[in-house]
C-alpha cells in the first residue's frame, strides 16, 4: 500500500486546482478559433515552461505555479518550483475556484467568464 505525505484536505484542496485548470484547458480548446479566446490562447503560447506563474490560494495559504506547455496550461505545488522565476503572481480564493469546478459548463461555453488575471496579471 502506497502513502500519500498530504492530508485529506491537502489531497481536496490540490484536487480543486487541478479541476479548475482542467476547466480553463478545456474552456481555451473549445473555443480556440474564437474572439477573444484566439487572443487569450496566443499570450499563453508566448509563456513556456521557464515563465511559470504563482498562484496562491489566500483562504486556504496553498500556492502553485501555473506553466503553460503545448497541452495547455500545467499545475504543480510551488514548493516543485526550482529556483522560483515566477513572472508574476496571481492570488484568488477556493470559493472561486469551487464556483468554477461546480458549474464547469457555464464556463467552458463563455470563457469569458473564467479570471484570466493570472495570466494578465503583474
Amino acid at each position: 500500500m502506497e502513502f500519500c505525505d498530504q492530508t485529506p484536505s491537502e489531497n481536496i484542496r490540490d484536487d480543486l486546482i487541478h479541476h479548475y485548470v482542467a476547466i480553463c484547458n478545456q474552456a481555451l480548446e473549445s473555443n480556440r478559433d474564437k474572439f477573444p479566446y484566439k487572443q487569450i490562447f496566443s499570450a499563453l503560447e508566448k509563456l513556456n515552461a521557464q515563465d511559470p506563474i504563482e498562484v496562491f490560494v489566500a483562504d486556504t495559504l496553498q500556492t502553485y505555479a501555473f506553466y503553460f506547455s503545448n497541452d495547455g496550461v500545467k499545475v504543480f505545488k510551488h514548493d516543485d518550483c526550482d529556483e522560483c522565476n515566477c513572472i508574476r503572481k496571481w492570488t484568488t480564493t477556493s470559493r472561486y475556484l469551487n464556483n468554477v469546478v461546480t458549474e464547469p459548463d457555464l464556463y467552458i461555453q463563455n470563457p469569458a467568464r473564467l479570471n484570466w488575471d493570472w495570466l494578465y496579471g503583474n
